[in-house]
């Protein structure tokens, strides 16, 4: 499954599970329901909760691609992964299926899994072991990457969707 990258401002809290953003790129208010959707500090990978959440706040909301086939601009999106920070400055994120023989994210990422990476769920902190990416979406967080074909990096934290 691919991923479409939503990146702005959060306007206003509706409701607990309900977000009112201004996209980076247009003039769109748009409506995020947050329920089920893993919230992630954007520089210190801490999950947050949606009461969490402040007006101001840059974001960046993960929703997948058949949300845009129409080519329209919807008003309320479902995001897999939401991304917060003070700042408008985040570290970079891939996200898709993890292939453990060849250790590639996405088919894209070659990532490499030491005893300092994070892995969360919903059910909280993991440890890895064999098959914990097995069949699911995850994405991973980075601060860097080298200019190699695939990029190489060692994300800090992993978050299965």
């Amino acid at each position: 499954m691919r991923y479409q990258c939503l990146e702005g401002q959060i306007i206003h809290i509706e409701e607990q599970y309900l977000v009112k953003c201004n996209l980076k790129f247009s003039n769109h208010n748009i409506f995020l329901k947050l329920q089920n959707t893993p919230i992630v500090h954007g520089r210190g990978f801490d999950l947050l909760q949606p009461n969490n959440l402040k007006a101001e706040q840059y974001f960046q909301a993960y929703v997948q691609n058949q949300n845009f086939e129409s080519g329209k601009v919807s008003l309320e999106y479902h995001p897999s992964l939401f991304v917060v920070n003070e700042e408008e400055k985040f570290f970079a994120v891939t996200i898709g299926q993890y292939n453990e023989k060849t250790n590639l994210l996405a088919d894209q990422l070659l990532t490499r899994i030491d005893e300092n990476t994070v892995i969360r769920s919903s059910t909280g902190l993991l440890k890895y072991k064999d098959g914990i990416f097995r069949n699911c979406e995850c994405a991973a967080f980075y601060k860097m990457c080298t200019l190699s074909i695939p990029p190489k990096a060692t994300p800090q934290l992993w978050v299965i969707l």
